[in-house]
C-alpha cells in the first residue's frame, strides 16, 4: 500500500509539473518606422519607432512589456521600453509605437568612427525583447545587417 501511495503521488507531482510546462510563443517584429521627435525637455531628442509585432502562434499574447536597444557599429545607440500594449491575436499582428532616447556618449563614438571610415557600410543590430508576464521568460528577437553607405552617398 506505501508503495502505491508514492506511485500515486509521484503520477500527481509529473502531471502538475507537465502542465507548467508552457512552450514560448512564436513572435516575428519587423521595423516599420523611425522617426525623430522634438524634445522640450532637454537637447537630446527623442525618437519613435514603429514595430510590427506577428503572432505565429495559436495563442493569444498579452504583451506586459517591451525592451529594444538598437546598435550601430556595435555601439548602442538607442534604448527604450514601453508597457500597456495590445493583445496580439492568435495568427494576428499589430502596431506598436515605442520610444526612446539616445546615448549620447556612445552617439559620439559612433560618429567618430564614421568620420574616420567614410565609406563602406554601417553594421547595425536591432534586439527586441517581449514580456509576455506568467512563466514564460522573455523572448529576445534580433534583427542585423549593413547599411551600404554607397547608395545612401547615391541619392
Amino acid at each position: 500500500m506505501r508503495y502505491f501511495l508514492s506511485f500515486v503521488a509521484w503520477i500527481v507531482l509529473f502531471s502538475g509539473c507537465s502542465s507548467l510546462n508552457r512552450t514560448a510563443p512564436e513572435i516575428s517584429v519587423g521595423i516599420n518606422s523611425f522617426r525623430v521627435l522634438p524634445s522640450q525637455e532637454s537637447m537630446v531628442p527623442q525618437f519613435e519607432i514603429g514595430l510590427h509585432i506577428v503572432n505565429t502562434g495559436p495563442s493569444d499574447i498579452d504583451i506586459r512589456g517591451i525592451v529594444y536597444k538598437i546598435y550601430l557599429q556595435e555601439h548602442k545607440i538607442v534604448t527604450g521600453a514601453a508597457r500597456d500594449l495590445p493583445k496580439i491575436p492568435a495568427y494576428g499582428e499589430s502596431d506598436v509605437l515605442v520610444k526612446g532616447r539616445p546615448d549620447i556618449f556612445e552617439t559620439i563614438g559612433f560618429f567618430r568612427e564614421m568620420m574616420e571610415r567614410r565609406n563602406g557600410s554601417i553594421d547595425y543590430l536591432v534586439d527586441v525583447g517581449i514580456d509576455v508576464g506568467s512563466w514564460i521568460p522573455m523572448i529576445h528577437t534580433k534583427k542585423e545587417g549593413k547599411i551600404d553607405l554607397a547608395i545612401m552617398n547615391q541619392r
